[in-house]
Order: C-alpha cells, then structure tokens, then sequence
C-alpha cells in the first residue's frame, strides 16, 4: 500500500511539476517580449526627444534670423532717410505727410 501511495505521490509531483514548468514558460515569454516593448518605447522616447531639441534649435534660429533681419530693416531706413535728407531729397514718409487731405 505504501508503494502505491508513493508511486501515486510521484505522478501528481511530476504533473504538477508539469504544469508550474509549463506556466514558468510562458510568464519568461512575457518578460521577454515586455522587455522588447519597453526597449523600442525607449527607443522612441530617444528619437522624439532628438526631434525636439531640433525643433527648439530651429525656431532659436529663426528668431536671430528675424531679430537680425528687423535690424537691417532699421539700419537700411535709417540710412536711406540720412542720405535723402542729405541731397535735399523728400523721403516717402515725408511725401506722404505734406500730401494735401481729400475729404469726400
């Protein structure tokens, strides 16, 4: 009787034996594809960060872009204003300022 009450022990230890192996094979075929999941999101959390930083140093660059451009603007006014003053001559803001008014 002991015998049996062995050999039965034996078979239930083996099946479930089985089965934890079993589950053990899949929860390890769980960690690795999370562990893939978790490497691409990284891997795209890298590549966006990248694109905002480009992003950032484009529109810092377009803002000296503007900054220098509005300067050049100023300067160039200015200078046309100095040298049309200097032959004598009626800047466009002046012309339009010495314009008789029409009233209709």
């Amino acid at each position: 009787m002991t015998y049996s009450l062995i050999t039965s022990s034996k078979s239930i230890l083996s099946s479930h034996l089985s089965i934890l192996s079993r589950i053990s094979h899949q929860f390890r075929g769980y960690l690795v594809s999370f562990q893939a999941e978790i490497k691409r999101l990284k891997a795209a959390n890298r590549a966006a960060s990248y694109e905002r930083r480009l992003l950032l140093m484009q529109q810092e660059e377009i803002a000296r872009l503007r900054k220098n451009t509005k300067k050049i603007r100023e300067k160039a006014a200015t200078e046309q204003t100095t040298h049309a003053q200097e032959r004598g001559e009626k800047t466009a803001q002046q012309d339009v300022a010495e314009q008789p008014k029409v009233r209709f």
